[in-house]
């Protein structure tokens, strides 16, 4: 029986994530514009001032990167028969300004309850979903894309041994605990120099044995498209 690249279900579990992730943006959206247009039928247009921008910048880390995300909270305030009424609405514009005027429907009978069209909210609800289901998309399929190709050239046995690879921190963080990979150089009769990274490991599991050579599934001719194995190590 023949060596074989496993498949990545994580990957395409995540990918499909995604876009459960995009389909349920696209239905909150088309419910909150359906929402709104009932909404419509009985409120009062009028416009309200805005009063305040609030803007928090929030740090996180994801894959052991630290990146910044900023929110933004807008206050406007409008004017029924002589009383003042304040709210925040569910966007930011970047064009937005204390002291600009925005469109704003309330219910006559209730006038602290109000809504803002979701017309820029429901788009940004839709680019970002439309987003999320390429980006899912295009996961399962590069996922089922390397799968065949890698296992195509392990059938084929096409592969180069490498003498000369270290193992080292990967770019992977996983519950505050770096994984390793190992970094294969490889010089062919030519001369030219390729560079192999396996997949990511726990450093406790360490699968590479120092001083055994790893064998690397590739066509030097396509050699973004490899596998290195750890077949005869631990």
């Amino acid at each position: 029986m023949f060596e074989k690249r496993k498949f990545g279900w994580g990957i395409v579990f995540a990918g499909l994530i995604a876009i459960i992730i995009a389909a349920a943006a696209l239905y909150a959206s088309q419910t909150e514009k359906k929402r709104f247009e009932r909404f419509k039928l009985t409120a009062v247009e009028t416009n309200a001032v805005i009063t305040d921008i609030q803007k928090e910048r929030v740090r996180k880390r994801s894959g052991g990167k630290t990146h910044y995300k900023t929110y933004y909270t807008v206050t406007v305030k409008y004017d029924v028969d002589g009383k003042d009424y304040t709210t925040t609405l569910n966007y930011h514009t970047a064009s937005m300004r204390v002291g600009d005027t925005v469109k704003l429907y309330y219910d006559p009978e209730n006038p602290d309850y109000s809504m803002t069209d979701p017309k820029v909210s429901s788009l940004v609800m839709v680019v970002l979903g439309v987003i999320f289901v390429l980006v899912g998309a295009l996961m399962i399929v590069l996922e089922l894309k390397s799968y065949v190709q890698i296992n195509s050239l392990i059938r084929s046995g096409q592969y180069v041994i490498c003498d000369n690879w270290t193992e080292t921190d990967s770019s992977t963080t996983v519950n505050k605990v770096r994984y390793h990979w190992i970094v294969c150089d490889y010089t062919d009769d030519r001369g030219g120099q390729y560079k192999f990274y396996s997949g990511t490991f726990h450093p406790n599991r360490e699968p590479f044995v120092q001083g055994i050579p790893v064998k690397v599934y590739v066509d030097l001719n396509k050699p973004k498209v490899y596998f290195v194995s750890d077949d005869g190590h631990r």
